[in-house]
């Protein structure tokens, strides 16, 4: 049989991942986590997989938690709001998910290397680290992916499609992640510390990795 390519993908990210209603959306909201001088209003939100796995815990919200509702102008659909930072969201339970980023609580572990997680589905997401299983393939190339995100931007190398615009310069992307390290072209941000001396970079790359070789 054909032997099956595989794509290096990205690691996990920290936090959750999420896919805004539109395509402008999207673009508001990164702008609006990256640069605090710009004001524009909560956008909803929704998981990039949209299937959910959650156990009855995940599905309430905290009495203590002031729940807000309201219509996305752009889309007519009732959304969600956190009420710590603002974020909204399509699925109430999407907002359960979220509000999990904020307490810290990271109730489900893998029984394989002990790494904690918020939520149930993110688990076992995480589980095909270890089994090695991809269940999305691409159906133009035949490379396959353990997550449907992972997918889904993988795809647009074969449409071209690049719907993350920089409001700055122009510039579009394939990925909210590249977008967001874009911006820090613009921002001046500098996240990542040299281990021995006081320099910072933008991005944590070859150039990172070149510079530090310099002290050994």
């Amino acid at each position: 049989p054909p032997e099956i390519k595989e794509e290096k993908e990205e690691p996990e990210p920290s936090e959750i991942e999420e896919e805004l209603c539109t395509s402008l959306e999207i673009e508001q909201q990164v702008l609006k986590e990256e640069t605090e001088t710009l004001m524009l209003t909560p956008t909803c939100e929704e998981s990039e997989d949209q299937t959910l796995d959650l156990s009855p815990d995940e599905t309430q919200i905290d009495k203590s938690t002031t729940l807000k509702i309201h219509n996305n102008t752009l889309t007519g659909k009732q959304c969600f709001e956190c009420d710590t930072c603002g974020k909204s969201f399509v699925v109430e339970a999407n907002l359960c998910r979220h509000l999990k980023v904020h307490t810290g609580e990271k109730p489900y572990t893998c029984d394989t290397c002990g790494k904690k997680f918020s939520e149930l589905d993110k688990l076992k997401v995480h589980k095909r680290v270890h089994t090695g299983e991809k269940p999305y393939p691409c159906n133009t190339c035949e490379k396959r992916f353990s997550k449907l995100g992972t997918l889904k931007a993988h795809m647009r190398t074969h449409t071209g499609e690049k719907p993350y615009n920089c409001k700055t310069c122009g510039k579009n992307f394939r990925r909210t992640q590249h977008l967001k390290t874009h911006m820090r072209t613009h921002t001046g941000e500098k996240p990542y510390p040299c281990n021995t001396c006081e320099k910072r970079f933008s991005k944590q790359d070859s150039i990172k990795s070149a510079h530090e070789n310099t002290h050994r």
